[in-house]
């Protein structure tokens, strides 16, 4: 009986260990770089379908890459609670995006002299 308790325990902790360390794996891999990310992959964003990632896409390939998580609120549809909703998952990093200037030209655009 006292080995079956025994045994019983380790079950236990072992199981619990395996769901939290799920769960931190998960949390960490749930990060969302909306400077890169696919429309799948920023559709996979609490409440965003594939109609607001494509807007998203739209946005990042008008306009230049995101600076900060909160420039998501520009894109139509995203509001404060929506971007809210998201914020512990959304990261801002540097891709091959172009840069934007204060002007709204992307650097790229600015050394060719075109307008974007």
């Amino acid at each position: 009986m006292k080995r079956f308790k025994v045994l019983t325990a380790a079950v236990m902790v072992m199981g619990c260990i395996l769901c939290f360390s799920t769960c931190l794996w998960a949390g960490e891999s749930g990060k969302v770089n909306i400077n890169t990310a696919s429309a799948e992959e920023l559709a996979g964003l609490n409440r965003i379908g594939l109609k607001t990632a494509a807007r998203i896409i739209e946005y990042r390939d008008s306009v230049g890459r995101f600076n900060a998580p909160e420039e998501l609120m520009n894109v139509k549809g995203i509001g404060e609670k929506l971007f809210d909703l998201n914020r512990d998952r959304i990261i801002v990093e540097g891709n091959d995006a172009p840069e934007r200037t204060g002007d709204g030209i992307s650097q790229s655009d600015a050394s060719s002299g075109s307008k974007g």
